[in-house]
């Protein structure tokens, strides 16, 4: 059986003191745990834990709510006490999966082996970076104490006044006009199922924590009864400078509104037994509720493509540009739609034609109308760099091009579009 020890400041570590509160009933009903405490940093040096084998979850003293960013000198001295508590085996520290970065180059799902350096440009990654930076360098030369990292999607607690927490109650939000990225948001409840699964079975490591499925921005604000400002970039960082850092959130949560950074959940589910119950669409519509009921868990939500394909926005063009350019402008004949399987996984490689890859959009076009199956083409990430074009080319089913992509898609038994000499072959 396993003491757990929960270190968190109600009002300073991510989100409000109601999480401590949740997550300790949660701890305390799992049939491993033998008791589960709190205390605040301030009470750790007198907290006398009478267990030989300690395992402690700590969640981290955060900047002012609108950072989104961890106090990294108090977490230094917090990390330095948790290290000296008597009998110490197991530290879980709660990090965030921002730590990866918001990029056109982020595959669909990211998995926890990408390196973070890549999103170190962002103060908002960097600062989680540097988090779990210090708190492996401090643990490390202590061989009897093994740490897990849960790198946690965003999860929207009763009162949240974090960055989503305050994007989701409001009245007007505004958002980068032309971006509409995927974004996972994880119920209470399956956080503090996920920090069991670590307190129970991890022998350490880094974990992504996600629920199954995404939502994509735009119809979660919409079913907050939020309405959308969608403005270009330049505005939103006028208005954050002339507000200041007290009252606006950093520049670098722009990008995460602006690109896709959902994560997978496959490592913590295969090693750690994490079943997430709730999907982003159920924890959002619960988060709306004040998870005074879980209506969420029985009324039907849409559910949304992982990688962000929307079959309607699709088919819409088709009824119209596209049935334009193939009618019309390029007259063009299709040849050979017979050899396209009609169910399991395939290649289909092609040879680009022209500057801009509207062969792969055209050719897309056509296998939707003569076999009704959506192929996912793999394209550059300069193609979604750009406002519109981003939710053009995610929304019928481009995907970037890179390995975890090609392999899930697969997976799933669907078709793979791509062209085998890249970019290179548009010039």
């Amino acid at each position: 059986m396993t003491s757990v020890l929960l270190v968190a400041n109600s009002d300073e570590c991510i989100g409000t003191g109601e999480i401590a509160d949740h997550l300790i009933a949660c701890i305390e009903a799992a049939p491993e745990i033998s008791q589960c405490r709190r205390c605040g940093t301030a009470d750790l040096q007198t907290h006398n834990v009478e267990s030989d084998s300690l395992t402690v979850v700590y969640l981290p003293e955060m900047q002012p709510v609108a950072s989104r960013m961890p106090d990294l000198i108090r977490v230094s001295e917090t990390i330095d006490q948790i290290v000296g508590l008597h009998g110490l085996s197991h530290l879980v520290v709660i990090s965030d999966a921002a730590v990866y970065g918001a990029r056109p180059h982020n595959p669909g799902l990211i998995p926890e082996d990408q390196p973070i350096k890549h999103g170190a440009s962002n103060r908002i990654a960097a600062a989680w970076g540097d988090l779990e930076q210090l708190v492996t360098a401090r643990c490390s030369a202590i061989d009897s104490v093994s740490v897990t990292l849960l790198r946690s999607a965003i999860c929207l607690f009763p009162g949240d006044r974090t960055y989503f927490g305050r994007l989701f109650q409001a009245r007007i939000a505004c958002t980068l006009a032309g971006h509409d990225p995927s974004i996972q948001l994880l119920h209470p409840d399956d956080f503090a199922h996920a920090i069991v699964c670590a307190i129970a079975r991890s022998p350490g490591g880094v974990y992504n924590v996600a629920p199954d499925g995404v939502i994509p921005l735009r119809p979660a604000l919409k079913m907050a009864g939020v309405m959308r400002f969608p403005t270009p970039r330049w505005p939103q960082r006028l208005g954050r400078s002339l507000l200041g850092p007290s009252r606006a959130s950093p520049i670098d949560q722009i990008e995460y509104i602006r690109y896709s950074w959902t994560v997978s959940n496959s490592k913590i589910k295969e090693d750690l037994g994490f079943r997430p119950v709730h999907t982003s669409p159920n924890a959002l519509r619960s988060f709306l509720d004040g998870y005074a009921n879980e209506r969420s868990a029985s009324a039907p939500i849409a559910q949304y493509d992982d990688l962000g394909l929307d079959k309607g926005y699709l088919d819409a063009y088709g009824r119209t540009l596209f049935r334009f350019l193939n009618d019309v402008y390029w007259r063009i004949e299709c040849v050979g739609a017979e050899h396209i399987p009609s169910e399991g996984r395939a290649l289909l490689a092609g040879v680009h034609r022209g500057f801009m890859p509207l062969d792969g959009v055209m050719s897309m076009d056509m296998i939707v109308k003569h076999t009704g199956r959506y192929p996912r083409f793999l394209i550059h990430p300069t193609l979604i760099k750009f406002p519109f074009q981003f939710n053009f080319m995610t929304k019928i089913g481009g995907v970037i091009a890179c390995q975890q992509n090609a392999d899930y898609v697969l997976g799933r038994d669907e078709l793979v579009g791509f062209y085998p000499e890249g970019i290179q072959g548009a010039f």
